[in-house]
């Protein structure tokens, strides 16, 4: 459990702490007090700071053990946003020193920390929040805690009988508009206390702050102990106080972990990426209170003991490292030191060898939590995942990725795809390290064969999936609306090509599906595929479907996806075929079928200008160019038809793909604004918040920002 490359240096380094919750920062007070009434000692992660701090170089004050606080710091760190009337706070955001914010409240209780023109003040933003975390500025913090359990789980596997069914430890919130307040999850505890007080009282107790006992006659007052308190439970009713965040996994369900007891958890949507799925029961899974109740009560010794023993293992490997006290102090430390010696222009050691911070970033990767250093320009020597390329060339035929295939699927009923076809055999020759399948259907050949023709992997449909000829101006490269038939076809065909890909790889690899009418730098795509999960991985453009009866499912647009194996059979699973859903578009059914799969933001761009045939279109090169700088790596060319008095999209769009597979092959691209454009991207997508993209989209939107 280490948080990889050493970052070593000779200066010391003042840092002051300053939060929003005033008294925890007055004289040191969070460095000497590990309790506070949330959590169990959660501020013992900051008394170790203290003293892990200084034997690392790091000396760590409160703002008023300083006689000038604004010379004498070399670094500031906030914890969340500072509230007006902070003056000091105010005049921190002024100096020269580093600044780091750390975001705990959620957009629920602290709407004011996700200002993203706030974030732009600080050097690096620490956040739990998954959709925003790149590894570079954004950087992955969660809730920690000293992970050394408090009890002993073979005791308590012991003592299963004597132990009552369930407790939830809480403050007494009450939310009076709740239709105002989505996320909110204040609500659900009230519902569950009200269930077990007229369902099952004899099987309930609640602790907490706030509460009425003459109201609340499950109410046996507040703990000074929480660990204590639930080992005396099986099982605990685990809310956090919003849901619907991803990442946002506070103290509450560590401290259940820690306690020897089953949470019953629900929050973030994505907590089985954090946390094994062994470990809690997911209320979400259950309609009714009835059916959870029925479940905790049938469960048996043998049963809850399998959980326990799944909780040892979690808390005792490095599964927990990323909400361990070390983690923490680890990258805190880390980005702390390079961010001063950036900022004073000094080397530092790192694995035992002189860096130019200056020349060099640190990246955090995102599932493992583990720091390396990035080349910003040049390869320096270290060891970097990503270095910017000497060249183009160098970096294209450098490109390489064993667990990435990539599948660009066309038919053939319209030119236009014939014409990028041919481009992209041409364009794909570049990438020769990279598998890239080109994927077809054919009605001549029986249903579900598959065969390699040329360089297509081809898909038979058979003769009765035949969809009957259409007039030009009803055809839908054109008019972009598909027959049933063909809807169902074209997800038959992806199946197919799961199958064909899930038995040929023994190991976990990922898979991206393209349009032939798109165009991809493949550098940027990979530098994204390093820092996005390697399993429960489903990324692309979000959309929302807008008809009944599925309304509001969330889909990933058809023409970048990005899926793991693991989520590729998860729909091989589900497919049935004839389904009435199959008849939907193919991003529409993948919305349907992975209701329950998170989702991560990924850009596209897309030239849809009506343009002219016979034009040199050198404002593509231009615009493209610009784009690249930017981080965009994907974009996608649907521009005109004939009917809209333009030129036809066969003389058109491969003309603009053309331009722009010119404009890749002879620039470079580095891993950081790739990074940096997709969590912004997915900060704009984030329901919880109304964010105007401040970046393109499109080359309507393009002309509007860029002139």
């Amino acid at each position: 459990m280490n948080p990889g490359t050493q970052i070593t240096g000779n200066q010391r380094i003042r840092v002051g702490v300053v939060c929003c919750y005033e008294h925890i920062t007055k004289d040191g007070y969070l460095f000497r007090n590990m309790k506070v009434d949330n959590g169990h000692n959660s501020l013992k992660p900051f008394c170790d700071l203290y003293e892990q701090g200084r034997a690392m170089g790091l000396d760590f004050y409160t703002l008023d053990q300083m006689n000038d606080p604004e010379t004498e710091l070399d670094a500031v760190v906030f914890m969340d946003r500072h509230k007006p009337g902070q003056v000091l706070s105010e005049q921190m955001l002024q100096t020269k020193a580093v600044k780091i914010l750390l975001l705990y409240e959620c957009p629920l209780i602290k709407p004011d920390n996700w200002d993203a023109q706030y974030h732009q003040q600080f050097d690096y933003v620490f956040t739990w929040h998954d959709q925003l975390v790149d590894g570079t500025r954004y950087i992955k913090n969660n809730f920690v805690t000293d992970l050394r359990p408090s009890v002993d789980y073979e005791h308590l596997k012991a003592q299963f009988a004597s132990r009552k069914l369930a407790t939830m430890i809480n403050s007494f919130v009450n939310v009076q508009d709740p239709e105002n307040f989505p996320t909110e999850l204040y609500t659900q505890r009230l519902r569950a206390v009200r269930w077990f007080e007229a369902n099952a009282p004899q099987d309930f107790d609640l602790y907490g702050m706030g509460w009425d006992a003459a109201q609340f006659p499950s109410y046996r007052g507040r703990v000074d102990d929480k660990h204590t308190t639930f080992s005396l439970y099986r099982f605990a009713i685990c809310l956090e106080n919003a849901q619907g965040y991803p990442g946002y996994i506070s103290e509450k369900i560590q401290d259940c972990l820690l306690s020897g007891t089953v949470p019953v958890y629900a929050g973030a949507p994505n907590i089985a990426r954090w946390i094994p799925a062994d470990c809690f029961i997911d209320l979400n899974q259950f309609d009714t209170f009835n059916g959870l109740y029925d479940h905790l009560q049938a469960m048996d010794a043998q049963t809850h003991g399998q959980y326990l023993d799944n909780i040892r293992r979690f808390l005792t490997t490095s599964e927990s490292y990323a909400f361990s006290t070390q983690c923490f102090i680890a990258i805190l430390c880390a980005y702390l030191r390079w961010g001063v010696y950036q900022r004073n222009g000094t080397p530092l050691q790192v694995g035992g060898r002189s860096v130019d911070t200056r020349e060099n970033m640190l990246l955090q990767a995102p599932d493992t939590l583990q720091l390396s250093v990035v080349g910003r320009a040049t390869d320096s020597g270290v060891d970097s995942k990503i270095a910017r390329p000497q060249s183009a060339i160098s970096s294209i035929n450098a490109l390489k990725a064993d667990d990435l295939v990539v599948a660009i699927p066309y038919g053939a009923d319209h030119p236009v795809y014939l014409r990028a076809r041919a481009l992209w055999q041409w364009y794909a020759s570049h990438f020769e390290n990279l598998k890239i399948i080109f994927l077809r259907g054919d009605h001549a050949m029986e249903r579900g064969t598959i065969a390699n023709v040329g360089d297509d992997l081809v898909v038979g449909l058979g003769p009765d999936g035949q969809i009957a000829p259409v007039s030009a101006d009803q055809n839908p490269a054109l008019t972009g609306t598909w027959p049933a038939q063909q809807n169902e076809n074209t997800i038959f065909r992806q199946m197919c090509l799961y199958d064909h890909l899930l038995q040929q790889h023994t190991k976990p690899f990922r898979l991206f599906t393209t349009t032939v009418t798109s165009v991809v730098d493949f550098r940027g795509l990979v530098a994204l595929c390093d820092h996005l999960p390697r399993a429960g991985c489903f990324a692309g453009v979000l959309g929302r479907l807008q008809h009944p009866p599925y309304q509001g499912i969330g889909m990933v647009h058809g023409a970048n996806t990005l899926v793991s194996d693991d989520v590729m059979q998860l729909m091989r699973n589900r497919y049935v075929a004839g389904n009435v859903d199959t008849r939907q578009p193919n991003d529409h059914w993948q919305g349907i079928v992975l209701h329950d799969v998170e989702r991560t933001a990924v850009p596209l761009f897309s030239f849809n200008l009506p343009r002219l045939a016979g034009d040199e279109f050198a404002d593509v090169r231009a615009l493209t160019q610009r784009l690249l700088n930017d981080g965009h790596f994907h974009f996608r060319v649907k521009t005109s038809s004939e009917n809209a008095g333009t030129g036809r999209r066969e003389d058109v769009d491969p003309w603009v793909m053309l331009r722009v597979m010119e404009t890749i092959l002879r620039s470079t691209q580095s891993a950081a604004p790739v990074l940096n454009l997709q969590q912004r991207f997915a900060y704009s997508c984030d329901e919880s918040h109304d964010n105007p993209r401040n970046f393109p989209i499109n080359d309507v939107e393009a002309l509007q920002l860029y002139g």
